[in-house]
C-alpha cells in the first residue's frame, strides 16, 4: 500500500555514517593516501560513523518493537522485518567474497567458511569491518525482552538498568586492552552489551525527545562540544582515559546533532536518499572487499593517492546501488507491516520498509 513520504533525514544521516567509516578505512589501510585534512595519522572527525549507526538503531529499531508491540502482533512479525532487512544482502556478499577468496587467493574451502572468522574478523581482509553486525543483531535479539521490561517496570527502571549494563559493558574493552581477553570479553566486546551506551541513547531520546529542544543554538553548542572533544582526541585523551572518557561523552552532543540534522536538516537531505535509495548497510558491508581487491590488484598504485579514498568511495556507492536495487529493495517488498515509509524499486513515490542494521567500523 502506498504510503506518505518520510520527513526526517535518518537515511542521509546513515549513509553520511557509512560513508565516514569508508574513508577512514580508506586512509587506513591505503598507503600513503590523505583526504582533506586527514592522513594516517590524523583522521579525527571520522571516528563516529559506528556510534551514529548505533544511536539511530537504539532509536529507530526500539521504535519498530514498539509499534509491533502497540498494533499487537506476535514477536516474530519484528524479528521477521529485522531479518529482511539484515539477511539478505549479507549473504550475497558473504558468498561473493568466499567464491573470490577461493578462486584469486587460494583460500581452502574449510578455512573460508570457518566461523566466525569469515563472517566479520576476516578470512583474509575484506570482512574486517563486519564485527558490526553481530552486534547489531544482539541488539535487535536483545529489544523485545527490553520491551518487556519496560512494559513491567517503566521507563525510568528500563533506562536505569541499560545504563548499569552499559557500564559493565565498557569493563571488557577495557580488560581486552590489557591482556585480560578470554571468550567472555570477546564475546561480551561483538555484542550489544559493549555498546550499549550508543543504543541507550537512542532509546532514550525516543522516550524523552518531547521534552527536549531541537534548536539551531543547542544544535550550534553541541557541535562546539563535539568538536573540543575530538580535538582532546588528537591529544592523546583515547589512549589515556579509554572509551569512556572520548567516545562516549562524546556520543551525547554528537546523539543532539544526529537529531537536529534528522528532523530539522534540509529537506533536500531527505529527497536526495529517497531518489538513490537506502545504500548505507550495503555500503558498510562492502566497502572494506573493494579496498581488499584493490590492494591486491594493484589497481590502487595507478592512482593518485589523495584520489584514492574518494575511488573507494565511488566504487562502494556503485556497488551499494546495485545491491538496493536488486537484493534490498526487493527483499524489503516481502514485509507484511513497516514502521516507515521509503521508496523502493518500480515505485519511487512510496514504499513500505524499515530501519538497516548499521552496522560499525
Amino acid at each position: 500500500m502506498a504510503a506518505a513520504r518520510r520527513s526526517n533525514n535518518f537515511d542521509f544521516l546513515r549513509l553520511f555514517a557509512a560513508a565516514s567509516v569508508v574513508i577512514t578505512h580508506s586512509i587506513a589501510n591505503l598507503d600513503g593516501t590523505s583526504f582533506l585534512w586527514l592522513d594516517g595519522d590524523q583522521q579525527a572527525f571520522f571516528y563516529d560513523g559506528v556510534p551514529m549507526f548505533f544511536i539511530l538503531s537504539g532509536y529507530l529499531v526500539y521504535r519498530s518493537a514498539q509499534q509491533n508491540y502497540d498494533a499487537g502482533r506476535p514477536k516474530r512479525a519484528y524479528l521477521r522485518n529485522r531479518a529482511l532487512r539484515v539477511l539478505p544482502a549479507i549473504a550475497v556478499y558473504f558468498a561473493i567474497v568466499v567464491i573470490v577468496e577461493l578462486l584469486f587467493y587460494g583460500v581452502p574451502a574449510v578455512s573460508a567458511l570457518k566461523w566466525p572468522s569469515s563472517l566479520w574478523r576476516g578470512i583474509h581482509f575484506p570482512n574486517g569491518s563486519l564485527w558490526t553486525i553481530p552486534v547489531e543483531i544482539s541488539f535487535y535479539l536483545a529489544v523485545p525482552v527490553f520491551l518487556w521490561f519496560e512494559r513491567r517496570a517503566g521507563t525510568v527502571r528500563l533506562l536505569q538498568g541499560l545504563l548499569v549494563l552499559a557500564c559493565i559493558g565498557a569493563i571488557f574493552p577495557l580488560a581486552d586492552e590489557n591482556g585480560l581477553s578470554n571468550s567472555i570479553t570477546y564475546h561480551v566486546r561483538y555484542s550489544f552489551t559493549s555498546w550499549m551506551t550508543f543504543f541507550l541513547l537512542g532509546i532514550a531520546w525516543l522516550r524523552y525527545e518531547h521534552r527536549i529542544r531541537l534548536n539551531a543554538t543547542g544544535a550550534a553548542a553541541a557541535l562546539a562540544v563535539y568538536l573540543a572533544l575530538r580535538s582532546f582526541d588528537v591529544l592523546g585523551v583515547h589512549e589515556r582515559f579509554g572509551l569512556v572518557a572520548s567516545e562516549l561523552v562524546g556520543a551525547i552532543p554528537l546523539a543532539y546533532l544526529v537529531f537536529y540534522i534528522g528532523y530539522r536538516g534540509p529537506s533536500f537531505l531527505a529527497g536526495f536518499t529517497r531518489r538513490i535509495g537506502d545504500l548505507s548497510y550495503a555500503t558498510y558491508i562492502w566497502h572494506v572487499f573493494v579496498i581488499d581487491v584493490l590492494v591486491q590488484t594493484g589497481a590502487a598504485a595507478a592512482w593518485p593517492k589523495a584520489v584514492e579514498p574518494v575511488a573507494v568511495l565511488g566504487i562502494t556507492l556503485a556497488i551499494a546501488l546495485v545491491s538496493w536495487w536488486t537484493i534490498e529493495g526487493p527483499s524489503l517488498r516481502l514485509k507484511r507491516w513497516t514502521s516507515r515509509t521509503v521508496p523502493l524499486p518500480q515505485d519511487v513515490t512510496a514504499a513500505e520498509s524499515s530501519q538497516p542494521a548499521p552496522a560499525a567500523g
